[in-house]
């Protein structure tokens, strides 16, 4: 355990919202990490209106590196840019509340990236199932090494063995202060959006073979389930992507894999919509994935993405 947050090596940001049940867990891993740098943990308290609040208080009693920042409900963008804002170590990590991460998780981590000078540090992970707790291991991985920002820009476009995970990384804090990097407010897939943004300007990133993360996967997830307007979402992060590789005078460089990129997330869609085709109950959500698949080839194709202007939905 930590006896002070002055000057803290790293930033453990912890979004909550309604995290009771999972949340006590989530603190025990974060606290009991082997690592002999100092560490500090934000937790975002984003209007919570179970007992996750007097959770949070009960364990600052005990780490004095645990700071809790309570505020109104804004989603979990809001409450990771709030979270940047107030960090004050040289690496940043996010772990969600209903997730839990191995003892070694900011040791191995954090070694890595000052090891290889990397502003972005990447381990594995494994998927936990919250019902029975049976865990798996992620089936594709990247080969483990030091890399160039570009060469990883190109496995993260692809999302095969790289994926915009959050979670299973840690940062240089720079990478979000200096560059203006915040997360899209009032939309999913909000990873999505602003990974690519994080690998451009980083310099070297490094993999390490280590499954540290435990990603809980409950039913009714945004991953699991996909709705109308998560799907309009998923589409519209692919548009913004196209967007800043134009920006960035980019695109020719990359284009190959944003395209795989796209055809990736057509494959996704197209078996929901398959399956709509047979339920009128579903019409909404069939008209939802044509649009989607509309917007999608002409983000891929098209300098300008028609989902660009398109009002987020309200916070949760």
């Amino acid at each position: 355990m930590n006896d002070s947050i002055a000057s803290p090596k790293i930033s453990v940001i912890v979004p909550v919202y309604n995290s009771e049940k999972f949340l006590p867990r989530c603190l025990e891993s974060i606290f009991d990490q082997t690592t002999e740098e100092k560490y500090e943990v934000i937790a975002v308290n984003d209007g919570s209106t179970d007992n996750s609040l007097e959770i949070l208080k009960g364990y600052a009693e005990d780490f004095k590196n645990l700071r809790i920042l309570t505020r109104k409900n804004g989603g979990v963008s809001s409450a990771r840019n709030a979270g940047i804002a107030h960090a004050k170590g040289e690496y940043i990590a996010f772990v969600d509340s209903d997730d839990f991460v191995e003892r070694d998780y900011l040791e191995k981590l954090y070694s890595a990236a000052e090891q290889s000078s990397a502003d972005i540090a990447i381990c594995n992970y494994k998927n936990t199932n919250s019902e029975n707790s049976l865990s798996i291991g992620c089936i594709f991985r990247h080969r483990s090494g030091v890399f160039d920002s570009g060469k990883m820009l190109r496995s993260l476009l692809c999302d095969v063995t790289v994926r915009s995970y959050l979670w299973n990384k840690l940062y240089k804090r720079e990478l979000f202060t200096e560059n203006g990097i915040e997360f899209p407010l009032g939309v999913h897939f909000e990873d999505f959006t602003i990974m690519p943004k994080l690998f451009y300007y980083s310099r070297k990133i490094v993999q390490i073979p280590d499954e540290l993360y435990n990603y809980v996967q409950r039913k009714g997830s945004i991953t699991g389930s996909l709705s109308s307007e998560s799907i309009m979402d998923y589409v519209s992060a692919y548009g913004n992507i196209r967007e800043f590789l134009d920006e960035k005078c980019a695109l020719d460089e990359y284009r190959a894999y944003f395209v795989f990129l796209g055809i990736k997330i057509a494959c996704t869609v197209v078996p929901i919509l398959i399956g709509c085709s047979r339920r009128e109950r579903d019409l909404e959500l069939f008209k939802a994935i044509e649009k989607a698949l509309s917007e999608l080839a002409r983000s891929a194709v098209s300098p300008q993405s028609a989902l660009k202007n398109r009002r987020p939905k309200p916070a949760e």
